[in-house]
């Protein structure tokens, strides 16, 4: 389950990932408030103020309003996927990794693809969406059973023209949960514990 708002009360987004459902739950009752169907499986979801964006491992994605449950555009990207959308909270873009390769940057508002940017991570590398902060997309690949690395790139005020914003790093063990925004700091831990 996936909280909508920070609120004591949320309401909540339950999937069931394999059937491709997503039905939102009322906090203060716990009745359905909607239900909506993908076509296929899904990957975890994304929320963000009231947008809820939902991918399949075929590389189709989808943005569902919050509100109702109903689909306002969908798109495919042209390869498989593993992860869900990294994105940057009420910023205007969709940082996707797909299965191998590339990143591609889609508008939240339309789907449309913005930018591509060669990455050339193996297939399957990657297993956490990325993460924006603070006009930095952090993306984290584990090329290795052993290390992970962690690329930080820099982009403009819309959050494209990507560009390394420093020397990617090494961390012992992969990454496999996604990280997470403490104010400032992004919080990274591997399998291994570092």
């Amino acid at each position: 389950p996936i909280r909508l708002t920070d609120a004591p009360d949320s309401d909540t987004l339950v999937t069931r990932a394999s059937e491709g459902i997503l039905e939102r739950i009322g906090g203060p009752d716990g009745k359905s408030v909607w239900k909506s169907k993908m076509p296929e499986p899904i990957l975890s979801p994304v929320v963000d103020n009231e947008q809820i964006f939902a991918a399949t491992s075929t590389g189709q994605i989808a943005m569902l309003d919050g509100t109702t449950g109903d689909i306002r555009w969908s798109a495919k990207i042209p390869q498989p996927l593993v992860v869900g959308p990294g994105v940057g909270k009420n910023k205007p873009q969709l940082y996707l990794p797909g299965n191998h390769s590339n990143l591609y940057v889609l508008s939240r508002n339309s789907g449309e693809c913005k930018e591509v940017l060669y990455l050339g991570h193996a297939a399957g590398s990657i297993a956490v969406p990325p993460l924006y902060m603070l006009g930095h997309l952090f993306i984290f690949e584990n090329p290795a059973p052993d290390y992970s690395t962690v690329r930080i790139f820099a982009t403009n005020d819309e959050g494209l023209e990507l560009k390394p914003a420093q020397s990617p790093f090494r961390l012992k063990g992969n990454i496999v949960v996604p990280p997470q925004i403490d104010g400032r700091r992004v919080i990274v831990i591997t399998d291994l514990g570092e």
